[in-house]
């Protein structure tokens, strides 16, 4: 009986101590921010890069809440906002746009995260963004944003 109880809370105790290894957390981004440029890369069924577009972008500023992020660029005075958050999964932070439409995808993964320097990227599925040379459609892209903090 003593041995039963003995192996019993053992066992409790392996199962309380062990960490949650899906644990997500939420994050916000605050500030101004804006694009420096963005990069577009395909790549075919194996893997390698079949077109490397690099793009110097109408400046664009990403403006960051508690949770709301507001996109506005220098040509045009409309304001873009969308509500936001920021998950973070095993290392792993992803930004979640509720509204697409205001920029480009919904999920993006944000790559590189410091004081004055974002790096953003998404996963391009539409086959029409997937076109490259003369009409070849590539297995799949990656659509990286070059941001920096503004003073």
């Amino acid at each position: 009986m003593r041995s039963t109880f003995l192996a019993f809370v053992m066992v409790f105790c392996i199962f309380s101590c062990k960490k949650d290894n899906n644990a997500t957390t939420t994050e916000t981004l605050k500030g101004k921010w804006s694009t420096g440029g963005y990069d577009i890369i395909l790549y075919n069924s194996s893997g390698e890069v079949v077109s490397h577009s690099v793009v110097d972008a109408i400046k664009t500023y990403w403006t960051f809440d508690q949770s709301q992020i507001k996109l506005s660029n220098d040509i045009n005075a409309d304001v873009k906002t969308s509500n936001y958050k920021v998950l973070n999964t095993v290392g792993t932070r992803t930004l979640m746009v509720e509204n697409a439409a205001i920029a480009t995808f919904n999920n993006w993964i944000v790559d590189e995260l410091s004081s004055n320097a974002m790096v953003i990227s998404a996963q391009i599925n539409d086959k029409s963004q997937l076109t490259y040379g003369k009409n070849q459609v590539a297995a799949k892209g990656v659509k990286a944003i070059y941001l920096s903090r503004e003073p």
